[in-house]
């Protein structure tokens, strides 16, 4: 049985551009113009199975009962990288603490800047 996801909620489009929610009913209800996300984890390295309806909505379907820490770490690290070339990405052991030093950083974005 999957558990509610937990945020903050971490979408990757097919850019690498990282896109933060502080909740789960903000990303559901996000509108924005594109059709494909890339990648979305909540907080504890989940991956969440998206629906992008043509008008841009955003529905959960599933989210995974394992953790994919790796793959995420993978992720943010390319977006930093890709896109936040005077930032870092920290090098935070524990997941929980990445997480929050990576909102520290990036804030929560609704928006591509």
């Amino acid at each position: 049985m999957n558990d509610g996801a937990l945020p903050p909620i971490f979408l990757f489009d097919d850019e690498d551009f990282l896109y933060v929610f502080d909740s789960v009913d903000l990303l559901s209800g996000w509108l924005e113009e594109f059709t494909t996300a890339d990648a979305c984890f909540d907080s504890t390295g989940r991956e969440i199975d998206l629906l992008i309806d043509e008008a841009g909505g955003v529905k959960i379907l599933k989210i995974s009962d394992s953790r994919s820490e790796e793959k995420m770490r993978e992720k943010l690290g390319r977006y930093f990288s890709r896109h936040l070339k005077t930032a870092r990405l920290p090098a935070a052991r524990d997941l929980g603490d990445l997480v929050r030093e990576v909102v520290d950083i990036t804030g929560s974005m609704r928006k591509r800047s």
